[in-house]
């Protein structure tokens, strides 16, 4: 039983013509999707993070019971949780180029 191994670089340019190696192939595609889901997971943590420092002062506007305080961080990671699965549910509804051109353009828009 022989088996045959092939390098990386082949597997992206089975032509064999080099042009995989020069641009990055299918490598440097995959790369972008991989930092945005990192990025993201980045600032779904840091977000969820940020409510501790506001907690005391959020209790002491609102007269709130630690009870009752635990409630907020329940119901803000809720809301939080609820619009990322929104966001995944509308992904898996359209197709890749309308997501794509829909960032394209919020981003866009906040570059004024």
């Amino acid at each position: 039983m022989t088996e045959t191994f092939t390098s990386s670089a082949s597997r992206l340019d089975p032509a064999g013509t080099g042009a995989g190696a020069a641009t990055g192939g299918r490598v440097r595609n995959a790369a972008l999707p991989l930092f945005v889901v990192c990025a993201v997971q980045f600032l779904d943590a840091m977000d969820i993070a940020t409510m501790g420092p506001a907690l005391p002062q959020i209790q002491r506007e609102l007269g709130m019971t630690p009870d009752a305080l635990q409630w907020v961080v329940s119901a803000y990671t809720l809301g939080f949780g609820s619009t990322l699965l929104l966001g995944g549910r509308l992904a898996d509804l359209f197709d890749r180029k309308n997501r794509m051109s829909g960032l394209r353009g919020t981003g866009n828009a906040r570059r004024g």
